[in-house]
């Protein structure tokens, strides 16, 4: 009986993984070198907890919800790991689509400690070719 349920959790086990396995490579193809090109803009609608309000050219980002009604809550954005002091929708504007290798965001304290207050409404770091 317990052997029977071990191979059962066991199975169970090794379809989950398959199944994400899957996914994520589906989720590459999507997204790899033979689709178009997306713009920041385009490519932060993607992230999962990343909320995007409007298009390209007046878009505002952020991570952690909005936690002030007079300041900023859009997060920091690094360009090839350097700060950039524009918006969001400025460096989607100047970055061209076919430039963005890779777009990392940074959600949680131990990612976003690093760049201490800068960081506290998270970091968006784009690298370009």
């Amino acid at each position: 009986m317990f052997k029977t349920f071990t191979l059962r959790i066991l199975v169970c086990c090794l379809f989950t993984v398959s199944f994400i396995l899957s996914s994520c490579t589906s989720t590459q193809k999507a997204v790899g070198a033979d689709a178009p090109y997306l713009t920041l803009i385009e490519r932060l609608r993607m992230e999962p907890g990343v909320n995007v309000r409007g298009n390209a050219n007046d878009a505002s980002v952020s991570i952690r919800g909005i936690n002030s009604i007079n300041l900023s809550s859009e997060p920091l954005l690094l360009i090839n790991g350097q700060p950039y002091n524009g918006t969001i929708a400025n460096a989607s504007q100047q970055i061209p689509a076919d430039q963005i290798k890779h777009v990392h965001v940074m959600k949680d304290i131990a990612e976003t400690g690093l760049y201490g207050v800068r960081g506290a409404n998270g970091v968006i770091d784009v690298v370009l070719k």
